[in-house]
């Protein structure tokens, strides 16, 4: 993807905390247990199959780079 995005400084921490957060988990095995994403399907709402596809539908939020 060639498309850049202007976030604020605050928002990146927090996506790269959650991202450390949920690899450190993913590395440490919390994917093999039994309740594990028990959530994902009420946090996507029946919307989306993915992640993946909620991130992509939340880019309209954000301003592309050298978009007025």
């Amino acid at each position: 993807m060639d498309n850049f995005y202007i976030i604020s400084e605050d928002e990146l921490l927090d996506l790269l905390e959650a991202y450390y957060y949920a690899d450190c988990l993913d590395i440490d095995g919390v994917d093999n247990w039994d309740w594990y994403m028990v959530g994902k399907e009420s946090y996507l709402k029946g919307k989306y199959n993915t992640f993946k596809e909620k991130a992509k539908d939340e880019l309209r939020y954000y301003r592309k780079l050298g978009e007025n």
